[in-house]
């Protein structure tokens, strides 16, 4: 079982909720709390969310009787000193994730830096978003098992795509930004990343017999999409080879795979999209689609 929490940043950083999350499972201050059972969850933090995962023997309420009680000050002090090791060896998603959204998006935003916050900041965020009007329970499924928060939704005009070529740490990625402002729109960016990253893996270790180190990615910032993908060239892309994948993700989309992404997409990105109508928007998807996405400008 999975508990997701809405926990936004503060400040356009993630210092105080991360440091919740560390203060909520992490601490364990003596031996008791070290072998309780429930202790054992496993506690996950994203920009606009964080998700905790208990036994499935765990009831939920139980659960939620772990997320909310109240932070020590001796779990503070001890977990503050923590974090601050942590953030001095980021893994290399989080730093090319924080870079590109500092250098197109939002100057202001930090994931990684290490702030000095008082024990009431952290205190004052855990009582304001870990409570359970602002939770929701799912099962190893993601079937919903206690829905607290209502959904938002919305839909507007698609703005316009952004594409450039960006240098991180010696490596070289096409990038790919934009508004996540139609929902159609969203998911046929979705498949074209997806597509890609077939093709370079197919292209690199399955034709040419080379090995290859470096992970695509799909990100989301606030209303933003950010695709960062190997810079090559992709235009030898055959339509044979787009066909084939197109009946290979159709038939992972019928035999329900991505469900987390349906899942967060429906509660917390506000994509409602059913997985009858994101199969239907792949069927239409045409290689002129694609093509149109890839030469841009």
């Amino acid at each position: 079982m999975r508990i997701y929490i809405r926990t936004p940043l503060v400040n356009k950083s993630k210092m105080i909720p991360h440091l919740v999350e560390h203060c909520i499972w992490h601490s364990a201050l003596n031996l008791d709390d070290f072998f309780e059972f429930l202790y054992w969850l496993d506690g996950v933090i994203n920009t606009d969310y964080s998700y905790f995962e208990f036994d499935k023997r765990i009831n939920y309420d139980d659960a939620i009787e772990k997320l909310t009680k109240q932070i020590t000050k001796e779990s503070f002090l001890y977990e503050k000193d923590i974090i601050k090791q942590e953030l001095e060896d980021v893994r290399y998603d989080q730093r090319i994730y924080e870079y590109v959204v500092r250098k197109y998006l939002d100057p202001d935003f930090f994931m990684n830096k290490y702030e000095k916050v008082s024990r009431n900041d952290v205190k004052d965020y855990h009582e304001k978003y870990y409570v359970s009007e602002n939770m929701i329970a799912v099962d190893d499924e993601f079937k919903i098992l206690k829905q607290w928060f209502k959904i938002e939704k919305s839909n507007s005009a698609v703005q316009k795509i952004s594409k450039c070529l960006l240098n991180f740490e010696d490596d070289k990625y096409l990038t790919f930004i934009w508004k996540k402002t139609d929902w159609t729109w969203y998911w046929e960016m979705y498949f074209f990343f997806r597509i890609l990253c077939f093709y370079w893996a197919y292209s690199q270790r399955w034709q040419k017999g080379e090995y290859y180190y470096l992970e695509p990615y799909f990100y989301e910032y606030e209303d933003n999409c950010i695709v960062l993908i190997w810079d090559y060239n992709y235009s030898q892309l055959n339509e044979k080879f787009f066909e084939g994948w197109k009946k290979y993700i159709i038939n992972m989309f019928e035999a329900w795979y991505f469900k987390e992404k349906f899942f967060l997409n429906e509660y917390f990105y506000w994509i409602p999209k059913t997985r009858k109508e994101v199969i239907q928007i792949i069927k239409d998807y045409s290689r002129e689609k694609f093509k149109e996405f890839l030469e841009l400008k």
